[in-house]
């Protein structure tokens, strides 16, 4: 390969100027500006240009001009011959225009035309959807090839015209700008449409906006993205944007964007046009408490979570209680219409309540957008308390938070994804922000119970018993799911390994849907060769420890982004092994209390049994752009803190009478 390359780029070098006056206008300029620039180091593509050309024509549609040139520096670079549009589909966006140019190295210029796009399903597992990815490829691309797209999409996204564009990509880009402009047609006035532009975290990035003429922006020298950094916040809410909002008064189909009150109310008015009476038998005359746990039991066991889009409007639009009951299944938003239609039956007034899980947080300064939210739950207004902990006190009352998807959630919790993120209930009367206490979720915790023998031949069996709550090692769900079948693999991949020769056995558990009690998983482990001796000091097979965390980022390489990581999961293990003969443990005991972690080891001996005790608590950790290297440093003392109890915490010595 590296040869391959070498030549590649000698014969490029070889080879004399490229004529950039056979590519198109716009992009000879920063072709010919280049030439005379060294290429950034290390570099396998350079973006010497990327424009965005925004119009807004009315009615919510939005069209965008794309014009990208790119420098192909290696083999890597090739896949800059490729151009992808990800898109929603239907009415909702399309490609209408496309065209592409390829210099090569060698004087050649090798044109793409738009039948020369192919459409492939975009559809991710558990989703069906009419989201597509538009692809189309240049020939011939080599290092040195100048390539250039130039696209135009149309869109009408189903929550408003609202556009951000992220800068940074995989490569560094020379020159970007944005221009917009509003453009209406003969019977159109679009003299009302605001058009604000606002940029976040150019400074993190070390960017400046330059204005450009006619309206617009751009900046210069824009870094690629970090390769092989983990634990970083969610990289849309840190990444260099820009944010383009057209807010057209005349567009009555879009939701509002003035304010957060003002959208609630327009998003509680999509619910209820779906409302319709509860179906539920056995309701009637139950107290409020006993008759939500009766809706959370019967929903659990009939309906099942499953996203269905066939038009791009189903993202933010649920279907009926009547039409979920019919199929038996439904998403977020359908399920959290059926429990507020249920929650009718039983005296209780329900709203819909829009969150962000897993995809970061929705910032105090956000924009008003329908855009900011990825989750649907329900907010039940309560008269008085419950005693639940997922209950939240507003100016607008009590409610009791419910997610209607979290199948293995207790009712009267929210499952951990939500711990400590803001929500919008949404009421007629408007949006109710409300972040929800750490106490409202459930904790994630797994109890390990072991009891094995290690044998004089190197073997080991041992009986283990496994409680788990929250569903943190993810047992209820895929037991639930999948099976015993199921379960066994994902227990392996989990922490109990088991070689050919070997057999985990006697599997059995509880009911995976009591979730009002952790969930039991027992069964038997046989190995052949679970423990060895090396000298007087012998080594126990390291089953159910935690693993040792990779690596944070490169090593040698100053770290770029900011440093986070959500976990709050807590680890349990009671183990006792009994041994040949009588030995004592190499490593008695360990405590750590860092930012990342709490950690308490002990191990000691009782003759020929050893009996060791974890405890491991994870901890949250958030390190912002002027603290990475402290998080650098915690990430690699947690990787030896952890690597030290998996070399040491399973080796003893051998006493009197060591086999």
């Amino acid at each position: 390969m590296i040869r391959r390359l070498l030549f590649s780029v000698l014969f490029a070098l070889a080879l004399p100027a490229q004529d950039v006056s056979r590519l198109p206008e716009w992009a000879r300029g920063p072709a010919q500006a280049a030439q005379a620039e060294a290429p950034p180091a290390g570099a396998w593509a350079w973006g010497l240009f990327l424009r965005q050309e925004a119009a807004y024509t009315g009615g919510g549609e939005v069209r965008v001009r794309t014009l990208r040139l790119v420098k192909v520096l290696g083999e890597r670079g090739l896949q800059e011959g490729a151009y992808t549009l990800h898109s929603l589909g239907g009415r909702a966006s399309r490609l209408k225009h496309l065209k592409g140019w390829n210099l090569r190295p060698d004087g050649e210029l090798v044109k793409l035309e738009r039948d020369d796009v192919a459409w492939t399903d975009a559809d991710s597992d558990g989703e069906v959807s009419t989201r597509v990815r538009t692809s189309a490829w240049l020939q011939r691309v080599a290092p040195g090839s100048l390539v250039a797209f130039e696209a135009l999409t149309v869109e009408r996204l189903p929550m408003g015209p609202d556009k951000v564009w992220y800068l940074p990509e995989d490569i560094p880009i020379r020159r970007w700008e944005l221009a917009f402009a509003k453009r209406g047609g003969f019977f159109s006035d679009l003299s009302e449409v605001a058009s604000p532009l606002e940029t976040r975290n150019w400074a993190e990035w070390g960017l400046r906006p330059e204005p450009l003429e006619g309206g617009g922006l751009a900046a210069n020298a824009i870094p690629p993205l970090p390769e092989h950094e983990r634990a970083t916040p969610y990289l849309p809410d840190i990444l260099p944007k820009v944010l383009l909002r057209f807010q057209d008064p005349g567009d009555l189909r879009s939701a509002p964007r003035t304010t957060w009150a003002a959208l609630g109310a327009w998003l509680w008015a999509r619910y209820d046009e779906v409302r319709a009476p509860g179906s539920i038998p056995g309701l009637a005359g139950l107290p409020p408490r006993e008759a939500l746990a009766a809706i959370s039991r019967w929903m659990r066991r009939e309906l099942v979570y499953r996203a269905v889009y066939l038009t791009p409007e189903r993202g933010w639009i649920p279907v009926s209680p009547a039409e979920v009951m019919r199929r038996r299944y439904g998403d977020c938003k359908d399920l959290a219409t059926c429990l507020i239609a249920e929650a009718a039956q039983a005296g209780l007034k329900a709203f819909p309540a829009l969150c962000r899980i897993q995809d970061g947080a929705i910032a105090d300064d956000a924009p008003v957008s329908a855009y900011a939210f990825n989750h649907v739950i329900a907010a039940i207004r309560l008269p008085e308390s419950l005693g639940w902990p997922a209950e939240v006190e507003t100016p607008a009352g009590r409610f009791l938070l419910v997610d209607a998807t979290a199948r293995y959630t207790s009712m009267g919790l929210l499952p951990p994804d939500h711990r400590g993120r803001r929500l919008l209930i949404c009421t007629p009367e408007g949006g109710i922000w409300v972040r929800v206490p750490d106490t409202a979720t459930a904790r994630p915790r797994v109890e390990v119970d072991l009891d094995g023998a290690a044998e004089a031949s190197g073997a080991v069996q041992a009986t283990v018993r496994i409680r788990e709550s929250a569903d943190a090692w993810g047992l209820r769900e895929v037991a639930h799911v999948g099976g015993l079948d199921d379960l066994r693999r994902h227990l392996v991949r989990t922490g109990f390994q088991i070689p050919p020769g070997g057999a985990l056995t006697d599997l059995s558990t509880g009911d995976p849907l009591d979730v009002d009690r952790p969930f039991e998983v027992r069964f038997k482990l046989r190995h052949p060769q679970g423990w060895y001796t090396t000298g007087t000091r012998g080594t126990l097979i390291d089953w159910g420890l935690p693993s040792a965390p990779a690596a944070a980022q490169k090593p040698g390489v100053p770290r770029r982004l900011p440093f986070q990581r959500r976990a709050n999961r807590e680890l349990v293990i009671h183990a006792a092994w009994t041994l040949p003969a009588p030995a004592q443990p190499s490593l008695p005991e360990l405590k750590s209390d860092t930012p990342l972690r709490s950690l308490r080891w002990t191990a000691r001996a009782e003759g020929p049994r050893l009996l060791l005790d974890l405890e491991d608590r994870l901890k949250d950790a958030d390190f912002s752009w002027d603290r990475r290297p402290e998080g650098v440093q915690a990430w690699k003392a947690d990787r030896q803190l952890i690597q030290k109890l998996l070399d040491q915490g399973l080796r003893f010595q051998w006493g009197a009478g060591a086999p």
